[in-house]
C-alpha cells in the first residue's frame, strides 16, 4: 500500500467543494468566498496534512487507519488555532463527548491530540487556516488527500475565529 507522501495534487472534488461552500455560508459575516485551486503543491493544506500524517503512520496501513489518523490530525490542527487559553477547554470538551463519539476517536485520543497540536505548532507555526473538509483515498499505490481550509479574513485578530461573533 502507499503512504501519504506519494499523493499528488488535483482539483478539489465537487462534493468536497460543495461541503466547504456550505460551511462558509454558516460562518458569521461570510458573504464572499474565494476558491483557490492554483496553489503550488507545497502551499496546499493537503500537503501539510500529508506531512503530519506521514509522521504518524507506518507504511502498509489500511485506509480506515489513515482516515482515523487524518481525522485526529484535523481536530488537533483546528484546536491549535485557538488562543492558548482556550485550547485546554476545547480538549476537555473532547473528553466529554457522548460514548459513541468517544469510541470513534479511540482510547488515548486526548494525549494523542495534544501531541499532534504540539507537532502542528512546531512544523506549521504560522499556518492559521481552518480545516473544513478532508478526504483520503488510495489511488493506485499511494494515498491521495484532498482538503479544503479557510483563512482568517484580512485584519482579523486571533480572537476573531470563523464562526464566532466579535
Amino acid at each position: 500500500m502507499g503512504n501519504a507522501r506519494g499523493k499528488t495534487a488535483s482539483p478539489l472534488p465537487s462534493n468536497a467543494l460543495s461541503r466547504t461552500l456550505k460551511a462558509a455560508q454558516k460562518l458569521n459575516g461570510v458573504t464572499d468566498v474565494e476558491v483557490r485551486t492554483d496553489l503550488p503543491q507545497h502551499e496546499k493544506i493537503s500537503n501539510a496534512l500529508a506531512i503530519l500524517l506521514d509522521s504518524e503512520m507506518g507504511k502498509g496501513a489500511r485506509l480506515p487507519e489513515y482516515r482515523k489518523a487524518l481525522e485526529l490530525i484535523a481536530i488537533a490542527w483546528n484546536i491549535s488555532l485557538l488562543p492558548a487559553s482556550e485550547r485546554a477547554e476545547a480538549i476537555q470538551k473532547l473528553s466529554d463527548l457522548p460514548p459513541a463519539l468517544a469510541k470513534a476517536l479511540g482510547r488515548g485520543a486526548i494525549p494523542h491530540i495534544e501531541r499532534l497540536i504540539a507537532r502542528k505548532l512546531e512544523l506549521f507555526p504560522s499556518d492559521n487556516r481552518w480545516i473544513v473538509s478532508f478526504e483520503a483515498n488510495f489511488r493506485e499505490d499511494y494515498l491521495h488527500i484532498t482538503a479544503a481550509a479557510f483563512s482568517r479574513p484580512a485584519g482579523a485578530t486571533q480572537q476573531q475565529q470563523p464562526g464566532r461573533q466579535s
